[in-house]
């Protein structure tokens, strides 16, 4: 094995302990174990304004959790004045999500700016699906969505349904 390989593995195996270690601290802080895990982008709240936040989408004890990240990228820093982070995190109990549905993007962000009620919103169709990637509306008991685009959609879909 080169030095390079033994660097390269050593690189990997630093990433995958930073993971388990922020994984374990999270399980620790919510009170369970992790049962899924995903990247997603958490488009806004029907009624609300857009926000578009990347960051993760994870579940313990049967608790939906999605936190955002501060974005390193130093083009941005050079370009612009720099804004200081808000992070954003909430939870809702599975228990909540009175349906899912696919809708196109348009559609969603036609609900959060408030131009059609979260009943309103129409299923993606297979030729809105083509044209561009749906975002699942998550309808709560409370009467409001919450619009995500979830990397594993299906696997979160088995999940909380």
């Amino acid at each position: 094995m080169t030095v390079a390989e033994i660097q390269v593995i050593g690189f990997f195996m630093a990433e995958e302990n930073e993971q388990m270690e922020f994984w374990k601290q999270r399980e620790e802080e919510k009170g369970g174990e992790l049962q899924f895990n995903t990247f997603a982008t958490f488009i806004g709240r029907g009624g609300d304004k857009k926000v578009e936040l990347g960051g993760l989408l994870y579940i313990i004890n049967n608790r939906v959790y999605f936190e955002d990240f501060e974005k390193d990228n130093i083009f941005l820093k050079i370009l612009s004045k720099k804004k200081a982070f808000k992070k954003t995190e909430f939870s809702f109990d599975i228990a909540t999500i009175r349906g899912i549905r696919e809708v196109s993007a348009g559609e969603a962000a036609n609900c959060i700016q408030g131009l059609i009620r979260d009943d309103e919103t129409k299923k993606a169709t297979g030729l809105s699906k083509f044209f561009s990637n749906p975002v699942l509306q998550l309808v709560m008991e409370e009467g409001y969505s919450f619009f995500f685009d979830i990397m594993r959609r299906k696997e979160f879909i088995e999940i909380v349904t």
